[in-house]
């Protein structure tokens, strides 16, 4: 089944960085396409915006786990 990005929760800098207990400007720092691994987001405007529970931030934290 595909994961439906229009009916995704999608979240701010912020929004993200409070689910995983980082602050906003480690989050966006980490979303920078210079970034090693940079977070998976959408370009909405100005700000990044993250697609809770999409395959591609779902891959990006599993890669995280210790």
């Amino acid at each position: 089944m595909d994961f439906d990005y229009a009916r995704a929760e999608i979240l701010t800098p912020e929004g993200l960085g409070k689910r995983l207990g980082l602050s906003r400007r480690w989050v966006i720092i980490h979303s920078r396409p210079d970034a090693v691994d940079p977070i998976p987001h959408l370009k909405l405007g100005r700000v990044p915006r993250y697609a809770w529970g999409s395959p591609e931030l779902s891959a990006w934290l599993q890669r995280r786990q210790r």
